[in-house]
């Protein structure tokens, strides 16, 4: 038997309002708690992009400027921009420091290796290869370059992650980026002579969320280079911290790009 949703926290139906009303768009209305924290994170990070200097527009299925914001109810593909349906999954385009990016929720990913599929609760992504995916009537996975991506999990405040998540979202990493755990490799003899050696770009991973994390779980993530976040929350500092990692994170690569 389904469970019933959570109700959506009065703060957190706040916040997504007045971050949408930040953005010029409506807020999607939302009942099920992990959707609503999906979305208050990207409008926060969309309007923090914006602050930060780039143009961000809220954009539809098919590509045209939007104030009516369309969220998909679970994981999927970027929508075919010849799709009739009037409300399909919307998007943010985001034009920075000469770079062009998509920020998309809930969208489904393709390793380049494994005939496979990952979700990514948040992810901002190269828009040639996203506006490419827009136009295939076959709607695969994304399989571009990824720039972030973040993985949320809303529960009680009082409740601590199981690391078997953290594990996860390293492995999904290793799957999608081997360079985002690995970010560099040497090829050495036996004698400790370096054969080859190379650096992989790669995207920023987050794990964040308004419970708590393991210090254990913590020195994992750390381990393999993806940033975390316990209490991640309206008003939290903790909040605006991550937030204001993910715009650096998007700046240092559009940088080195």
């Amino acid at each position: 038997m389904a469970t019933k949703p959570k109700p959506i926290n009065a703060a957190m139906k706040k916040a997504l309002r007045k971050a949408a009303t930040h953005l010029a768009i409506k807020a999607p209305g939302l009942t099920a708690e992990s959707k609503a924290y999906e979305v208050w994170l990207a409008f926060e990070a969309a309007l923090a992009l914006h602050n930060a200097g780039a143009i961000v527009q809220p954009r539809n299925h098919h590509d045209s400027a939007t104030n009516i914001f369309y969220v998909r109810g679970g994981p999927g593909n970027i929508p075919y921009i010849h799709l009739a349906a009037s409300d399909a999954p919307c998007h943010f385009l985001i034009v920075w420091k000469g770079g062009q990016l998509e920020l998309h929720i809930s969208l489904n990913h393709q390793p380049i290796l494994r005939n496979n599929r990952h979700e990514l609760d948040v992810s901002i992504v190269q828009r040639a290869f996203a506006h490419a995916a827009r136009h295939d009537p076959k709607t695969r996975p994304y399989g571009g370059p990824r720039f972030i991506g973040v993985e949320l999990k809303a529960y009680q405040a009082e409740k601590t992650l199981d690391k078997n998540i953290a594990r996860s979202l390293i492995g999904l990493a290793l799957d999608l980026d081997p360079g985002a755990v690995a970010p560099t490799v040497e090829f050495k003899t036996r004698s400790g002579d370096i054969l080859v050696s190379g650096a992989f770009r790669s995207p920023q991973y987050f794990l964040l969320t308004t419970a708590q994390l393991r210090p254990s779980s913590e020195r994992l993530l750390a381990t393999y280079g993806i940033k975390h976040g316990a209490e991640i929350h309206p008003n939290s500092p903790a909040a605006q911290i991550a937030i204001n990692d993910i715009v650096a994170a998007v700046e240092t690569r559009l940088e080195t790009t």
